[in-house]
């Protein structure tokens, strides 16, 4: 699944507004207008259909946690691990933090999707 999908299907599946969106990338620290936006989320056989790489993806998911959760405080003598490729289970994790999901929600929700996996 492309980050384009994913990030449209987020969009809708919590009802976010253009400007909900755009304020997230803010919290990352990354300026987009609404017509970037816009190209984002069209599909691929749509006239401006703009590519979302995995860095463009972790910021918003960044930034959306930041605006759930909160900015986390920085603590001293840790430094901030990238990861390196933006992989579904990455995805998948921010997206759990960002709503503050157990393992167990997780799971339900997945069950719900026709999905089902183990607790390992």
């Amino acid at each position: 699944m492309l980050n384009n999908d994913i990030l449209r299907r987020f969009r809708y599946a919590l009802d976010l507004s253009d400007t909900k969106m755009i304020e997230a990338f803010k919290l990352s620290g990354y300026e987009i207008d609404k017509g970037s936006l816009l190209s984002f989320l069209k599909k691929e056989d749509e006239e401006g259909y703009a590519p979302c790489n995995d860095r463009i993806m972790r910021l918003f998911l960044d930034g959306f946690i930041t605006a759930k959760r909160g900015m986390q405080e920085e603590q001293p003598g840790k430094e901030k691990k990238a990861e390196k490729r933006l992989t579904n289970n990455v995805i998948l994790k921010k997206i759990r933090i960002a709503l503050s999901l157990n393992s167990d929600d997780v799971r339900e929700i997945l069950k719900l999707a026709g999905v089902h996996v183990s607790k390992s």
